[in-house]
């Protein structure tokens, strides 16, 4: 029920940890070489775990009030989902096995 929001976290944080880290643009001064992968490379060793939740509270944030409404929706109105679930059969169990 709750994948939608999870999801639009997970798209948030993959864009600003990709904006943090990649070097996509030239620099003036590389007119001789191309230094973007090396410094992609030392953006990705500088990530660290205070980045990595800055970046996952700033998408926190960024995820639309609607994505929230829509997940609260069904509980709020005490909507039953699970409704026609009857439950597992032992022998769905022993056919994975």
């Amino acid at each position: 029920m709750d994948q939608g929001v999870i999801r639009a976290v997970k798209r948030c944080y993959t864009r600003k940890y990709h904006d943090e880290v990649l070097v996509v643009l030239e620099d003036e001064n590389d007119e001789t070489a191309d230094t973007r992968g090396e410094r992609t490379k030392a953006n990705i060793k500088a990530y660290n775990i205070r980045s990595a939740l800055y970046n996952l509270a700033y998408s926190w944030a960024d995820v639309k009030v609607v994505s929230l409404a829509n997940y609260w929706k069904p509980l709020l109105t005490g909507e039953d989902i699970d409704a026609d679930f009857e439950g597992f059969e032992a022998n769905d169990f022993h056919k994975l096995l």
